[in-house]
């Protein structure tokens, strides 16, 4: 089977460095924007130069470690502050110092962090939660949920009246 290349990715290939650098994107409560060469502007955001990616596992369930700058202690912060766990982080290659066109090679979240230094943060991710995601141990129900609504009882909210019903 054959495939087509994009034009960016075919004129990178004929240069004499081939590496991919990339692209990391944070989706916390404002969106950090990190690239592995300088800094550039992409897909019309500016993507902060510095960061590293040491591990990159794009198999299913696999996970990654990058290392994100933090001079000014604000990664250090976000960390500590619990503002990045679970957030959805994704990973481009891009080829060139001038990309057009990106492949995503990485979609999950952050699972934490491996280290916490004067100059950079190495984190882990995790694919899609898969470390996180469990079955409760608990049941809901006596005696810790002793005043469940029972079925028939209404409910206003606003103008609108709802009725529980059972559940099969």
């Amino acid at each position: 089977m054959s495939r087509t290349l994009a034009s960016s990715i075919s004129t990178a290939i004929a240069q004499p460095v081939t590496q991919p650098g990339y692209l990391i994107q944070i989706d916390a409560a404002s969106t950090l924007r990190y690239c592995t060469r300088a800094t550039l502007p992409y897909d019309g955001h500016s993507w902060l130069g510095g960061a590293r990616v040491d591990r990159l596992d794009t198999a299913p369930g696999g996970s990654c470690a990058i290392a994100l700058p933090n001079a000014d202690n604000a990664m250090s912060a976000l960390i500590l502050a619990d503002a990045l766990t679970d957030k959805r982080t994704r990973i481009w290659a891009i080829y060139g110092d001038s990309p057009t066109d990106a492949e995503l090679m990485f979609d999950g979240v952050v699972d934490g962090a491996d280290a916490l230094g004067p100059l950079e943060c190495v984190i882990t991710l995790t694919d899609n939660g898969s470390a996180r995601s469990s079955i409760p141990d608990v049941t809901i129900g006596p005696p810790l949920a002793n005043h469940l609504i029972t079925p028939g009882t209404q409910i206003t909210w606003g103008s609108t009246t709802y009725v529980v019903e059972a559940s099969n």
